[in-house]
């Protein structure tokens, strides 16, 4: 193509449906925002909706990549941390500014999780930790983790009857 004898040259964006979504979410946020009577409220649970829209679709994404055979990892990866910390950072504003201080005490949670799962991570191995979903029983009758045949564990629980009689061993669980 040559610009001087067809016109200015024609920039092609290569925009993935992901732009299309988020940018809708954020135009629905941003016209709902301007609205408000609470703007700086608004913008607050604006902002934090569409960060967790972002969220969720990176997550998805990052889901989908890891099905896929041989599985690769999906380009939103990078971002996932950084949409996580922005929506619970968003939201905390949102409850400072709207005196939510119950719903604070939320964020405080979340954005303490991905500390609390790097130190339960560093963990010596056959340390125990308390099961994450109380009640929860694997199909060995387990409460803490599910074993599978190999001997090595999962998080998963599933839905059938315990056993009274068998407990899964933390010893040689992969962190």
């Amino acid at each position: 193509m040559n610009p001087t004898r067809d016109g200015p040259a024609r920039v092609r964006l290569r925009l993935g449906l992901w732009t299309a979504e988020a940018a809708a979410v954020f135009g629905a946020m941003a016209v709902s925002a301007s609205l408000s009577r609470e703007p700086f409220q608004a913008w607050c649970a604006a902002l934090g909706v569409t960060m967790s829209f972002l969220h969720a679709q990176g997550a998805a994404s990052a889901a989908e990549a890891s099905r896929e055979e041989p599985p690769r990892e999906a380009s939103s990866v990078p971002f996932v941390r950084v949409y996580y910390l922005g929506r619970e950072l968003a939201w905390a504003v949102y409850f400072v500014a709207a005196g939510g201080w119950g719903a604070l005490a939320g964020c405080a949670a979340f954005l303490a999780y991905p500390a609390w799962r790097a130190w339960v991570r560093r963990r010596p191995a056959g340390a125990a930790v308390a099961d994450p979903l109380p009640g929860a029983r694997c199909a060995s009758g387990s409460s803490t983790r599910c074993a599978v045949q190999d001997g090595t564990a999962t998080d998963r629980p599933s839905t059938a009857s315990p056993s009274p009689t068998t407990e899964s061993s933390h010893e040689g669980e992969p962190r």
